[in-house]
This record gives structure tokens, sequence and C-alpha cells, in this order.
């Protein structure tokens, strides 16, 4: 789906200015009165189209590629790896609960638990996240305080940002801030039924990038934080091009030296 709705909200009139750089500077951006999208309280001032943004349901996106990867044979073995055994930069095998296993090139993508194998400053962000039955808001809705995500079957709304390691389990603090940002942006969402609750991990670093760390034969992914679905293209050609014998130019800039 493309494009997204960047909620201004009283106060946050820098945002315009933002904007008006990225238009001038080429990029598609339109400028759309709260009137024209139904629903929007009247804390929102404006909204910022960001035509050239895009989104996808993640749920759906890994259904495919796990549905991809049955038709071009891949075989799943379901294991807990607790150890990367290495010599020098090379990877010489991994040790699962249920056994060891080898292979020519290994990929990591360990997300928030990346530190449990690796020596790399990754650490857990947890957010929290709920399933509305609604429907009639007519593209995503970003904003400062919340995030509003039409799909299907549901009306997504995240998400927290809580720097409490891997405690478990939705929150009434969570769900509350979720449910008061969310009715700013869209007063008629507070008689929407919820579906269901959730929470998850992200993969954060010191400066909130990623980080690439390239051995002989294996290379790590992680520290992707908010951004894991967005940058799976991206990281998937940058890993294929290493394994094929060429070093993109990104591959230098996120290595984990820089935090040496």
């Amino acid at each position: 789906q493309e494009g997204i709705y960047r909620v201004v909200l009283k106060g946050e009139e820098g945002l315009l200015e933002l904007a008006e750089g990225y238009r001038e500077a080429g990029y598609g951006v339109e400028f759309v009165e709260p009137s024209e999208a139904s629903q929007l309280s009247t804390e929102v001032i404006t909204l910022i189209n960001y035509t050239e943004e895009a989104w996808v349901d993640a749920e759906m996106l890994m259904d495919a590629l796990l549905s991809a990867m049955g038709r071009l044979g891949v075989d799943f073995v379901i294991d807990e790896i607790t150890e990367v055994i290495k010599e020098g930069g090379e990877v010489k095998r991994l040790r699962g609960l249920k056994s060891d296993y080898t292979g020519d090139f290994y990929v990591f993508s360990t997300g928030a638990w990346t530190r449990e194998l690796f020596d790399l400053p990754v650490y857990p962000i947890k957010g929290q996240g709920m399933k509305l039955k609604s429907s009639g808001l007519p593209k995503v809705l970003y904003s400062s305080i919340s995030y509003l995500i039409p799909r299907k079957r549901y009306l997504y709304v995240g998400a927290t940002s809580e720097d409490v390691g891997f405690l478990g389990g939705n929150t009434l603090e969570g769900l509350n801030r979720l449910s008061e940002g969310a009715v700013r942006v869209a007063p008629s969402l507070s008689q929407a039924q919820i579906m269901s609750m959730h929470y998850g991990y992200r993969p954060a670093t010191p400066d909130e990038k990623p980080i690439f760390e390239a051995g002989e034969n294996y290379f790590v992914a992680t520290g992707h934080h908010r951004n894991g679905i967005l940058h799976a293209p991206l990281t998937a050609r940058i890993v294929k091009e290493y394994v094929e014998g060429r070093v993109l130019h990104f591959t230098g800039v996120f290595s984990p030296n820089r935090f040496s």
C-alpha cells in the first residue's frame, strides 16, 4: 500500500517546514486538510501525505515468505542455538539444544537476542500494540502519540517503546498510552472493540542504527530497531552481495567497529 499521512498536531508546526523541505528536494509531498479525512480530532491541524512512502501487512508478508521458501524446497529445522563456535573470523559450527549444525555460510538475524550469541551492543526495546475491530481510516496515520494502520481485518494501534529488558506481558500503563493516543487522533475509536493485544521486542543499538558483522563465512544482520520490515529488502541485498563475494558500502558503515 502506498502513501502515509503524517499527522501534525497543535504545537508541531515545525513538521510542516520539514515536509516543505522534502517537497523542494523532489519527494512526493502533499498537504491535506483534516476535513478531507473523517474521524480526526480538533487537535489535528493538518495532514502531510508522503505519497512515496509504502507499508505492508507484516503478518501477511511473513506468511508469503514462508510459503515461497517452502515452494523453493527450503528445509526448516526448529531448535534453540546456544553457542556459535568460531575460530578466528570463521564459524565452525552451531551448537543447539537438539544437535550441532554446520554449513557453508551462516546468516544470523538474531534480533533482540543477539547478545546471547555475539558480543554486540544490541538490547531489547519492548513494544506493545493492539488490534481493534474498526475501519474507515483512509490510510496510515502516523503521529507523535500513536500510529494507526488500517488493514483488511482490523485496525492496528501501535506502539509503545519501553526500555524494560525482556519484561513480558501487556500492561495497563502501556495499553492506556496506546488507547489515549489513538483517541486523541481519532475520537471515534473510543468505542472500538479490542480484538487482541500483543507485545514484542525491537533490537536496539546505542545509535539506533543497524549492525552488520561480516566474517569469513558468516554475516550478522541485527539492530534494525523500529525499521526491521522496512529495511529487510536492502539488508537482504547486502547479505546476498556479501555471500557472492561483493562487499557493499553499507557493510563498513554499519560495522560494530564504530562503537570501539
